[in-house]
């Protein structure tokens, strides 16, 4: 920050100001005063003092109980850093704008928010707050406690000290042995667990860092209960997760393992009953595992079990449900090779029963006629081991739609369209698909007033047909069908001609007659880039004559003029001319 001031010379002094000149001063009048342009020199930049600015610490700090604060400032200002109740420490800024200053007292574990003050020489004062959290660097233990008497040779050991820090835990009763290491996490803690300690009384030292703690603990062995497996037991479970179960000792690990691999793994309970599932299904065949039991007193024990798993049964389902038009239900799933299947109502009332094929299908059709309504109906199975399982499906029946019938073209009939127009009735709304044996051929829906008609999508090539309209209710009623037997017998069409205007021909406008040539009974559109300019239809001797319908003004256009024959056939030709 600059300061800027201006060198006064003056040129003449009245009374009644008082002006220093030297080590004297003299009185004149302010109404005296004249200060000309001329007086002013020029101006002088000074620097403020720049404010004291906290470097360190900050966050979460793990140093000693003093630590040091740093930051910038004034050169030679002084430094007061100070707490609600008390100073921490002062220093004073170098020639360099930078500072220094060591706590004066011992700072507990915690957190802190301090004022830093600085005043300049000449007086000024800025603040600042340095709030950091302050953590304890030292190695501790916080488990177990001092005489402590352990049932385990395998303690487990817990503490803080400095994030990043290894921990290193010695037996100082068995020649400060190393019995045990941990790393130091981010937020201070660290744990870990020892291995074969001797029965007797251990002091025990973590260290890191140069520090050291310890905690003394009696380690006093308790005989474990013997691991024992009941389950599973004589009787072949089915494939997939396996239960596992039985007694040991209290706090003991269990572990279920094929060769190396742990399949399962839980923790005796305190009345000593365990279980565990397998983590992996186990396929149909033949196993042997190793159960372990490590005791919290390091004693492990073991038994070998052999398990015997078996393909599941498969549980019955529902497929679909499919209705006729007289209300005959057929009932389709899967489930179990040669269980039986029953399909009862809701009221118990049994509709059909079969048996599931060795390829796990079943169909059965329903022994009565359902009115129209909604239906839910349940299937149970029983397979040949005794085994039950049940499903449900619902559907609705609705009333009977209206058959599709196929009548255009006339059945037996020749149409000499390579892409005729199919026509027939059906249900309102429903879609129709007209197909061969192989192929779809047109789709549609049919109209409000029961009508359908749809051109073929695909050119058919000259020969017998018989084609099938396949109709789909909207309302959920079955489907009907109707085939219609004709043939086809195509004729090329005629090509389109042109004839007048002439190519590259000037014409009498704003409406001029367009001429030429096409296939009887084809619809002729002459079309420029956005409307449709003229129309007919090509008369029996194969001529056509269409007068445009709207004012063309003076210009050069370059017009499509296409035929639409009755068989299908599409052509195309253009006409560039000026009217003039």
């Amino acid at each position: 920050m600059m300061t800027r001031y201006s060198v006064v010379r003056w040129a003449q002094v009245a009374i009644g100001l008082t002006v220093s000149v030297g080590l004297a001063s003299v009185t004149v009048p302010v109404s005296q005063v004249v200060l000309p342009a001329s007086a002013v020199s020029d101006a002088v930049d000074v620097a403020a003092d720049p404010d004291v600015v906290v470097t360190a610490p900050s966050g979460v700090i793990w140093s000693g109980s003093r630590p040091t604060f740093t930051g910038t400032g004034a050169p030679g200002a002084q430094i007061v850093i100070a707490g609600s109740a008390r100073t921490v420490g002062t220093g004073e800024v170098g020639v360099d704008g930078k500072w220094t200053v060591e706590s004066a007292i011992d700072l507990a574990v915690g957190s802190y928010a301090l004022i830093v003050t600085q005043t300049t020489k000449s007086g000024v004062v800025s603040t600042a707050t340095c709030a950091f959290v302050r953590r304890d660097s030292a190695v501790r233990f916080t488990a177990p406690t001092s005489g402590a008497a352990l049932q385990t040779a395998r303690p487990k050991f817990a503490g803080t000290g400095s994030p990043g820090a290894t921990v290193v835990i010695r037996d100082a009763s068995d020649g400060d042995k190393k019995v045990a290491a941990a790393g130091v996490e981010d937020d201070g803690t660290w744990a870990t667990e020892a291995w074969g300690i001797a029965d007797g009384v251990h002091r025990f030292t973590a260290t890191a860092w140069g520090q050291t703690d310890e905690v003394t603990v009696t380690i006093a062995r308790v005989d474990p209960r013997p691991l024992v497996v009941t389950k599973p037991g004589i009787s072949s479970p089915v494939e997939g997760p396996v239960d596992f179960a039985g007694t040991g000792d209290p706090g003991a690990l269990i572990e279920v393992k094929s060769f190396t691999k742990v399949i399962a793994s839980t923790t005796v309970r305190p009345n000593g009953s365990w279980d565990a599932v397998s983590v992996i299904p186990l396929p149909a065949g033949e196993y042997g595992f190793q159960v372990f039991q490590t005791a919290l007193n390091s004693d492990v024990d073991s038994q070998v079990i052999y398990v015997s798993t078996r393909p599941a049964d498969k549980d019955v389902k529902f497929t679909s449900a499919v209705v006729d038009d007289r209300g005959i239900v057929t009932y389709a799933g899967t489930g179990q090779p040669y269980a039986s299947v029953e399909v009862t109502g809701k009221s118990g009332r049994v509709l059909a029963t079969t048996t599931v094929g060795i390829d796990y299908m079943w169909t059965a059709v329903s022994t009565v006629a359902l009115p129209a309504q909604a239906y839910t109906v349940d299937a149970s199975q029983v397979t040949v081991s005794g085994t039950r399982s049940a499903a449900e499906i619902s559907f609705e029946i609705k009333n009977p739609a209206k058959a599709v019938t196929f009548t255009g073209p006339a059945a037996n009939s020749a149409v000499t369209n390579s892409k005729p127009v199919f026509s027939g009735q059906g249900e309102p709304g429903a879609k129709v698909i007209v197909k061969g044996s192989v192929r779809t051929v047109a789709t549609t829906s049919v109209k409000t007033d029961g009508t359908w008609s749809v051109r073929s999508d695909i050119a058919l090539d000259n020969g017998s047909y018989a084609l099938s309209a396949v109709q789909t209710p909207t309302n959920g009623a079955a489907q009907s069908t109707a085939m219609n037997p004709f043939v086809v017998q195509y004729k090329a069409a005629a090509k389109l001609v042109v004839a007048t205007p002439a190519a590259d021909s000037a014409v009498q406008g704003p409406r001029p007659t367009f001429t030429g040539k096409g296939d009887a009974g084809a619809t002729i559109t002459i079309k420029g880039a956005t409307r449709t300019v003229a129309s007919a239809v090509v008369q029996n001797d194969g001529t056509w004559t269409a007068t445009s319908t709207v004012d063309l003004a003076k210009d050069v256009y370059n017009l499509t003029v296409t035929q639409d024959a009755l068989n299908g056939d599409m052509g195309q030709a253009t006409v560039k001319f000026t009217v003039r």
